[in-house]
């Protein structure tokens, strides 16, 4: 008599951008190829951290249900904008997918329209690229053999997409430059400084982050700042430290930080899921600051 077979253990694959998407170099941040099985097990939801740049999924196996600013909808391929609070996501069956997550400025080069629009919002990408392109896309990812013929069939797709986009138009705004800035100093600089260094108002760059980036400088510098919250407590430290070394008044602002954002206590974070989910949670931003391998936006299972 043959043993029953075990569920298949869930597998993600995780891969930084190969060398033949140069062209994509400052569209896309980071890509992966997800294949989970959860047949037999009961459905499970992830809290994703917030984050400026959208984030672009390709799904081919089982829809998933998606929860954003108290919205909720079950799709298949979907875009999640530019995020001031936590996406969750269920999924219930396979998943199968390859996911994109784009620069902060990606989203608005790629869809050509004010990235405002998106904030905290999930769309079917059927509604953004059609129907008939979606499917075709779907389907040729449920037939490629690996994650290397995935990764090729998405990254033509989006090059294409690109072709007929106009050239960026120069912005009155050294905007990338802010952004460095910002990671460069934790999140912790007030928006008047950003102003200085953009020799700009306070008016004018919150105009400019709006259509461009889809959240405010503040709101970028906040995510900016939680995700190195979320990186020292990779390392271990305590709250009480992670609070005073993120530029947060005392343990009580960071609390009210994380309650704001992620919609969770930082004690919620102790948990072994958490943890290992965190560990491949090194956002973009804090992998450019340190000069890592970029890796996933996937953060921490919902307890």
């Amino acid at each position: 008599m043959h043993a029953m077979r075990q569920p298949e253990r869930t597998l993600r694959h995780w891969a930084p951008i190969t060398p033949a998407s140069a062209a994509l170099a400052d569209i896309v941040t980071t890509w992966a190829d997800i294949r989970t099985s959860a047949a037999a097990q009961m459905p499970v939801t992830h809290r994703y951290i917030p984050r400026p740049g959208a984030v672009l999924s390709f799904q081919y196996g089982d829809r998933l249900t998606l929860s954003l600013a108290n919205v909720a909808a079950t799709r298949r391929s979907y875009l999640v904008g530019p995020a001031s609070v936590s996406p969750l996501i269920t999924a219930g069956g396979d998943v199968r997918a390859v996911t994109v997550t784009l620069s902060p400025w990606g989203a608005a080069r790629l869809l050509a329209m004010p990235m405002h629009a998106l904030c905290n919002q999930h769309v079917d990408l059927a509604d953004l690229f059609g129907a008939v392109a979606v499917g075709d896309i779907e389907a040729r990812l449920d037939d490629a053999v690996d994650a290397t013929a995935r990764w090729t069939i998405v990254s033509d797709f989006l090059l294409a997409r690109l072709s007929t986009r106009p050239a960026p138009a120069a912005t009155a705004l050294p905007l990338k430059a802010i952004y460095a800035i910002i990671l460069a100093s934790g999140g912790t600089l007030p928006v008047t400084a950003l102003c200085n260094a953009a020799e700009s108002s306070p008016r004018q760059l919150e105009r400019q982050f709006l259509a461009t980036i889809g959240l405010s400088p503040k709101v970028v510098s906040r995510l900016v700042r939680l995700q190195h919250a979320l990186a020292l407590f990779e390392q271990g430290l305590p709250w009480t430290a992670i609070a005073f070394e993120a530029g947060l008044c005392d343990q009580a602002h960071l609390i009210r930080e994380f309650h704001s954002l992620m919609g969770i206590p930082p004690g919620a974070m102790r948990t072994a899921d958490s943890r290992r989910g965190l560990a491949i949670a090194m956002l973009d931003e804090r992998v450019l600051r340190l000069g890592l391998a970029p890796a996933s936006y996937i953060s921490c299972p919902q307890s």
